[in-house]
């Protein structure tokens, strides 16, 4: 049924935006909805054309950038947008935006 499957999509979705800090590991997420790894990673790319993954760091990578943008330092940034690491912060947002954390903040501003 389309609808419920809708339905679920959405919820996930709205899961993985009101807790960005916390540890989403397709692991965790699976469980907390009662979905298989790899049923819940299948549903989520044919509906959404992207994995949880991706969708997960471009999230953060989005948040991090409106947190910069209002003043945080890279570490409250990288720290409130749920990057463990921040080494893998810096290197996943100079990918992403295509330059450091703190060049982006220094252009906002």
């Amino acid at each position: 049924e389309p609808a419920a499957y809708h339905a679920q999509i959405n919820e996930i979705l709205s899961y993985i935006n009101q807790n960005l800090t916390q540890d989403l590991a397709i692991k965790n997420l699976a469980e907390y909805f009662y979905l298989s790894s790899s049923h819940l990673c299948k549903i989520f790319k044919d509906a959404t054309g992207t994995t949880i993954n991706r969708y997960i760091t471009a999230k953060r990578i989005t948040h991090a950038k409106e947190l910069l943008t209002e003043g945080c330092s890279v570490m409250e940034a990288c720290e409130k947008c749920g990057f463990r690491d921040y080494s893998n912060f810096l290197k996943t947002f100079t990918k992403a935006v295509g330059i450091s954390p703190k060049k982006y903040a220094q252009y906002e501003h």
